[in-house]
């Protein structure tokens, strides 16, 4: 009985041992990259004013007025007039919302070119930096045209307006740039002069971004983490300076010209919030080889060819749940569902937008399943953008008694989901009028562009209300320009995740052990490193209880009998 019992405590020290070694590798994960601000400073309101969050410099503060300028594009805006000298400048005083995990820089500019500066290339926008006394420094900051060349072979590198970055360790080290820009031979150049252009600078982890009149222009890989910096807030001689360079000697890089409604956050906005910053922007934001560019045509990672792009054609209209893909086809105040089930029966390929959603009859399914051709019906908004967008091929048609109401809710609620979802995976809930089967497989188009960055890996959920649990649909999703697309034979309440789902609402699944609801508060936190080292402290504990349990067992065991 004794050594039955001592087999029953070894086997639950093996099953803790088991369980913390399968564990490890989830929590160490890394967390999530898509990072969604908390907190807004504005330093430049949109009537040119300072506020109580920056401190405008005494020597310049007379030439620092608002001032309101009109372009040639027809946007006209108030901005703080910036001299384009040392004297001429605002510095954050407020450094409360610098927390680490992410920074964007989001402002109108009204950039007056070489001017006052005499000096074309620097001028600095903002200038977040630190430097030791020994030298040891690290900057973030935004020119509107900047010049490098390679270190080692002299040719020219980088000759354009960018988002820029450099760490050193001592006065004595190699400088570590990087500079977020378009390549040259992408035909980068500098920012158009003498017009209002909205800039917005982002950094997640190590991944800066840099978006023109709100869409995406450049992204890539940086050495130089945002925390590095955060780390050196309470220093004395941390800056956070708008409109000059952080070194005295730059005197020459100060902005010379207007900037209105600036603001920065303490996380990396999505594409979509960016999108609804700079939206009211002219045709044209950036200048390509003498050609002038629509901001829309701009994409991440894309090259611009000077000659192809017609200033002003097809630029999408981003807003709250606004998409950004134009409908071409007519668009009608609701579908009529007859000219459908006709149309599928003759020809192959079937498109119609509508304003108003509608419920599809058998009688659609029957005539696409005989005739195996395929039905897209787009769903759009006031200006034809397109919201979302059903499609169904006859072939894939197994069950034409069905009825399907094609209304969605995007970016909807959802209490059950929220339960079971916590808000670092960044949901996306979808609401289907619909709910049980459909027909047979459809295809469906969403707008997310308004939560998720183009390029972002999504996870995608149905919740089923018997089971009280999430069932997976698909988990290799991609976000492409604001869209993502997704096969699905059964609709209900859905969720978009931008990581799994599975540990984390394993994780926090109720439980009576005060143990495991610790845990859980750690898992959830996403402090992956603190997790990790509270689940095997926890472990050695519960060997140590279990090594004394048997110790008592074999003592008692060696006990003589009375």
């Amino acid at each position: 009985m004794k050594t039955q019992a001592s087999k029953l405590v070894a086997s639950f020290l093996a099953l803790i041992v088991a369980l913390a070694l399968v564990a490890t590798p989830l929590l160490a994960s890394p967390a999530p990259t898509q990072t969604k601000a908390a907190t807004a400073v504005q330093i430049i309101d949109a009537n040119g004013n300072a506020t109580s969050n920056a401190q405008v410099n005494v020597l310049g503060s007379a030439q620092m007025t608002p001032t309101t300028q009109a372009d040639a594009n027809g946007v006209t805006k108030t901005g703080m007039n910036f001299a384009g000298n040392n004297s001429s400048y605002l510095e954050i005083t407020n450094t409360d919302w610098m927390n680490g995990s992410g920074f964007t820089f989001s402002a109108w500019l009204y950039w007056r070119g070489e001017g006052g500066s005499s000096q074309l290339h620097w001028q600095r926008v903002f200038d977040f930096g630190y430097e030791s006394p020994a030298g040891a420094a690290s900057c973030f900051y935004f020119t509107p045209l900047g010049n490098k060349t390679n270190e080692i072979t002299g040719a020219q590198a980088i000759d354009g307006m960018g988002f820029c970055m450099y760490e050193n360790a001592s006065a004595s080290t190699t400088t570590a740039d990087d500079y977020v820009c378009q390549p040259v031979s992408a035909g980068t150049t500098a920012m158009a002069a003498n017009q209002w252009v909205h800039v917005a600078c982002t950094v997640s982890g190590n991944t800066a971004s840099l978006y023109i009149n709100g869409q995406p222009y450049t992204s890539t890989t940086i050495s130089t983490n945002w925390s590095t910096l955060v780390a050196n807030n309470t220093a004395s001689n941390f800056k956070l300076y708008i409109g000059r360079s952080n070194k005295a000697s730059d005197s020459k890089m100060a902005y010379y010209g207007l900037m209105s409604d600036v603001r920065v956050y303490d996380g990396a906005l999505s594409a979509g919030e960016i999108a609804s910053l700079g939206a009211g922007a002219g045709s044209s934001g950036i200048t390509i080889n003498g050609d002038v560019a629509d901001s829309g045509a701009l994409t991440d990672g894309s090259t611009t060819t000077p000659g192809t792009t017609t200033p002003g054609s097809n630029a999408p209209t981003q807003g709250n749940n606004a998409a950004a893909e134009t409908v071409t086809v007519e668009v009608q105040n609701e579908f009529d569902v007859s000219s459908i089930e006709s149309s599928v029966a003759s020809n192959a390929e079937t498109e119609m937008a509508a304003t108003t959603p509608t419920t599809l009859t058998s009688g659609v399914f029957s005539a696409l399943q005989q005739s195996g051709n395929t039905l897209s019906l787009d769903v759009v908004n006031s200006s034809n953008e397109m919201l979302y967008r059903w499609t169904f091929n006859g072939a894939d048609i197994t069950d034409t008694s069905k009825e399907v109401n094609l209304e969605i809710v995007t970016n909807g609620t959802s209490d059950a989901i929220s339960a079971l979802v916590g808000s670092d995976y960044y949901p996306y809930i979808l609401n289907f009028t619909n709910k049980g089967d459909l027909p047979g497989k459809a295809s469906i188009q969403v707008y997310v562009g308004d939560m998720y960055a183009d390029s972002q890996p999504l996870y995608l959920y149905l919740y089923n209300e018997e089971s009280d649990e999430l069932e997976l649909i698909s988990s290799d999703l991609v976000v492409a320009q604001g869209y993502v697309t997704f096969d699905t034979e059964k609709t209900g309440d859905m969720v978009l995740t931008i990581s799994p789902v599975g540990g984390a609402s394993n994780a926090t699944t109720t439980t009576t052990s005060t143990v495991s609801e610790s845990v859980t508060e750690v898992v959830e936190s996403h402090d992956n490193g603190t997790a990790i080292m509270i689940l095997w402290i926890v472990v050695a504990a519960l060997v140590v209880l279990g090594v004394g349990a048997i110790v008592i067992l074999q003592v008692v065991s060696k006990k003589p009998k009375a």
